[in-house]
């Protein structure tokens, strides 16, 4: 797991990379049903592509975090 390298690279606490992981998948679950019904609605090609590229953004955003805010803004965002 990459949690360790990344806590000392930030200089985070180990409390505070549980929140980083909680905000994600509160993210990711808040998101889930919405998506799915959304899906439904205009089709799943359309929503998948916008998941794709969504997600995409929001690593890239992850991979460029400075310190605990940076990391736990683009990790709730990327739901």
């Amino acid at each position: 797991m990459l949690a360790p390298q990344i806590r000392a690279d930030l200089s985070i606490s180990e409390t505070q990379m549980s929140y980083v992981f909680s905000a994600f998948a509160i993210a990711y679950a808040a998101l889930e049903i919405p998506t799915a019904w959304w899906a439904d609605r205009i089709g799943t090609r359309s929503v998948l592509t916008r998941i794709v590229l969504w997600w995409s953004s929001f690593t890239i955003a992850t991979a460029g975090a400075f310190n605990y805010v940076s990391l736990l803004w683009s990790d709730s965002s990327s739901g």
